[in-house]
């Protein structure tokens, strides 16, 4: 079962979307219905929007095999109304029983962002997860005669780093930072059948959740000797610092930050 949640605007704007499947719709989420065999497509949009052209044309395009639900939500023009539209997305996603797509191509240019942090909301929450984000880009369409939709799936990830970086700033705990990167490892390793690795990525995910180990375990002499060294040794490895880059960019910001903070460990743990 695939679900999507989408919105919609009253403006038809003239503009194809589609990609390298061949399909092209006058509408995101329709192309995401086909591409993706939507058995459930969740639209919000204001009571406008309801009683116009593209609704009715929503709704007699959609294939059979697809469920239309339909949100009320208001224009976002105050705090109130801003809320009104944050409840709306968290009560939708947190009825849903599986990780859902996101498209935040049609309607009011800040209501997509604000239905992104409701996104965030609900992973943090663990209430609710967003596996797929995506965009039709109306204004890429000069080449090719229709908007190609973007996957940007890959900026929700974003959403887990900063955590991690939040729970790192306030405890000085890294676990939540060598999760994703062993993660990552195992999966190529399993795609692959064991013929490719991340091995950096994995050196550092240990060292990672190593040092929080400690920490939490309250092990100062471990910490000194032994988990804030290796840490120090993973972080600054030349290759590492490559597959960071590479599979993980927004720890590469980071990387000199826990480096600083492992080499202090190792000057100022005790070894008791």
């Amino acid at each position: 079962m695939s679900v999507a949640l989408a919105f919609l605007g009253v403006r038809n704007w003239p503009a194809r979307y589609g990609g390298p499947e061949g399909l092209e719709t006058w509408c995101a989420p329709l192309y995401l219905a086909h591409t993706h065999a939507l058995e459930d497509l969740h639209v919000f949009g204001t009571v406008e929007v309801w009683s116009a052209d593209n609704a009715a044309r929503l709704r007699e395009d959609l294939p059979a095999t697809c469920t239309l639900h339909t949100h009320d939500i208001p224009w976002g023009r105050d705090p109130d109304e801003i809320w009104a539209i944050f409840e709306a997305v968290v009560a939708c996603l947190e009825t849903q029983t599986q990780p859902v797509i996101l498209d935040i191509t049609h309607g009011f240019r800040h209501v997509p962002l604000l239905a992104t942090l409701a996104a965030h909301y609900c992973a943090a929450a663990g209430t609710g997860r967003v596996s797929a984000l995506t965009y039709a880009a109306m204004d890429m369409a000069r080449d090719t005669g229709f908007a190609p939709v973007l996957d940007l799936s890959p900026q929700l990830d974003l959403f887990g780093w900063a955590g991690a970086a939040t729970l790192f700033s306030q405890t000085g705990r890294t676990e939540a930072f060598g999760r994703p990167l062993t993660a990552m490892d195992a999966a190529l390793r399993r795609e692959t059948r064991g013929q490719e690795r991340l091995a950096g990525l994995n050196q550092l995910g240990r060292a990672l959740a190593a040092v929080s180990a400690d920490l939490t375990a309250l092990r100062p002499g471990s910490l000194r000797h032994r988990s804030a060294p290796a840490l120090v040794t993973a972080a600054t490895d030349a290759g590492v610092r490559a597959e960071v880059r590479a599979y993980a960019p927004p720890l590469a910001h980071l990387l000199d930050q826990l480096v600083a903070a492992a080499e202090r460990a190792a000057i100022d743990g005790s070894d008791h």
